[in-house]
């Protein structure tokens, strides 16, 4: 039965929880240099770890109801040790998923506790993120963006499990603990199949940050990926029959229209950073590197993480990987939040305001316009906090 309907009121305490993101992941990383507000950093951090995992793991959960693909993980769970049903291979084929699923079972047959580990942990991975790779200075209303991602793992818990290991991947190459890196890159593309491309973004990194890129050969590579966008369509499609990446993603990428223009309807943000982060790259270092060499250092980290996000675009919508805009969506978001900062911190505090409220008032629009074209498909209305 599919229960899928708009409804405002799960829709207000999505946005409630979205507000909460944005004000908590702030105070994180506003108080994160003064030791004496470690208490406000500490209690923020801990207060949305507890917001966001209490009403993802607590949500009923049905088949048309908690999101599309939830009660196919929760019977998953409940018999990893057992014979996997129909359409399940696809899951247990990915080792370390299955391997994390079975040592849970191993503790307790409640599915809840498998939720609380798990969503717990992707919230973690945003934190630390955040707190990593943005500035106290910036602006931080598109950090609201990043409880979207989280309701998108209420559907796709294992893509945003897969997520959480190659933001903790990248924060690991920047602190140069690179056995870490690439342990999380292998747990990433042992998690979910379609997170191999982009746990890549690891080692394309380490490579960047050691060697260096330019610029313009970035752009040029992403040129490239246009072009050969298509061509890679057909080869993947021929090595997805004969070695069966679970059926879907051959599905994926024969059904993909290649449509430029329903692609950029969709992920219109990601094109539009991408542009503007090739026009504005020489003006956001000169920015960042007012404010110190470790920030310069976490900047061209941003940059390089970016760029291969936006190298990724073409290949993306070639093959039909309709979640591929998600695996570097909190990097994306980062970048935002120094984006408007480059551009409005000269203004004065009035004209700042002002285009604060239009800057919040268009990121609550894409909130609402990106959960109301997924909501139906992913079975995430109507919310129904269900704790016993």
């Amino acid at each position: 039965m599919n229960s899928t309907y708009w409804d405002n009121s799960s829709f207000l305490i999505y946005l409630m929880q979205a507000f909460v993101g944005m004000y908590c992941l702030r105070t994180v990383v506003k108080n994160s240099n003064f030791t004496k507000r470690n208490l406000s950093r500490n209690f923020a951090a801990v207060s949305l770890l507890i917001i966001w995992t209490f009403f993802a793991t607590f949500r009923m959960v049905s088949w048309g109801i908690g999101g599309t693909d939830a009660m196919g993980y929760i019977l998953f769970f409940e018999n990893s040790w057992g014979t996997y049903d129909e359409g399940m291979e696809h899951i247990a084929s990915d080792v370390a998923y299955l391997w994390i699923n079975k040592i849970i079972r191993l503790c307790t047959p409640n599915y809840h506790v498998l939720f609380a580990i798990v969503y717990g942990f992707i919230t973690y991975s945003i934190i630390r993120f955040v707190k990593q790779f943005c500035s106290r200075y910036w602006n931080f209303i598109p950090l609201i963006l990043a409880f979207y991602l989280f309701l998108r793992g209420y559907n796709t818990l294992r893509s945003n499990l897969a997520i959480a290991f190659i933001l903790l991947g990248i924060i690991n190459v920047t602190q140069k603990k690179y056995k870490w890196a690439y342990l999380y890159m292998i747990c990433s593309a042992l998690t979910h199949k379609a997170g191999i491309p982009f746990a890549l973004s690891i080692p394309f990194l380490h490579f960047a940050m050691v060697r260096g890129l330019k610029t313009k050969y970035l752009v040029l590579a992403s040129g490239l990926m246009f072009m050969i966008a298509t061509y890679v369509r057909e080869y993947f499609i021929a090595f997805a029959s004969v070695n069966d990446l679970g059926g879907s993603y051959e599905s994926y990428a024969m059904n993909a229209t290649g449509s430029l223009m329903s692609s950029i309807v969709e992920c219109f943000m990601q094109y539009l950073l991408a542009i503007i982060v090739v026009l504005s790259t020489r003006k956001i270092k000169r920015v960042a590197i007012k404010y110190g060499k470790d920030t310069l250092i976490m900047v061209n980290a941003l940059l390089y993480v970016c760029y291969f996000d936006m190298m990724l675009i073409p290949i993306n919508a070639a093959l039909g990987i309709w979640r591929g805009y998600e695996f570097l969506y909190i990097p994306r978001l980062c970048m935002w939040s120094l984006v408007i900062f480059v551009y409005t911190r000269n203004y004065d505090r009035t004209l700042k305001c002002i285009m604060n409220s239009f800057i919040l008032l268009y990121f609550i629009a894409w909130f609402t316009f990106r959960l109301y074209r997924t909501y139906e498909a992913s079975d995430l209305m109507p919310y129904i906090l269900n704790v016993f």
